[in-house]
């Protein structure tokens, strides 16, 4: 798996957070570009990085936490799993009876 990048826009800077230190400055540089080539990037917050996006608004932070889930999530979502897998279950066992007593 590669490096994941989240990417925060505050109010006056933004906030790069990769999971391994495996960008360079030149790589950083251009990602950063390629951001406010796309728009990703606010006007007000492109003037206070141009022309070195490296220094000022720019932070680059190597963490991994914000990729860890909460235990209510989990728990959430295997409900929601456990319903559609015994819901898709009960359905399919009603067309299959549906079937036999149509005949």
């Amino acid at each position: 798996m590669g490096t994941l990048l989240l990417v925060e826009i505050h109010e006056n800077a933004v906030t790069v957070r990769a999971t391994q230190p495996t960008f360079g400055p030149a790589q950083k540089t251009a990602f950063v570009h390629h951001l406010m080539a796309e728009g990703f990037i606010p006007p007000h917050i492109r003037n206070e990085i141009c022309p070195e996006p490296l220094v000022g608004a720019v932070q680059w932070l190597v963490d991994n936490t914000w990729l860890d889930t909460s235990e209510t999530l989990a728990a959430k979502t295997r409900r929601v799993m456990m319903s559609v897998i015994c819901g898709s279950g009960l359905l399919w066992v009603a067309f299959i009876a549906f079937l036999f007593l149509r005949e």
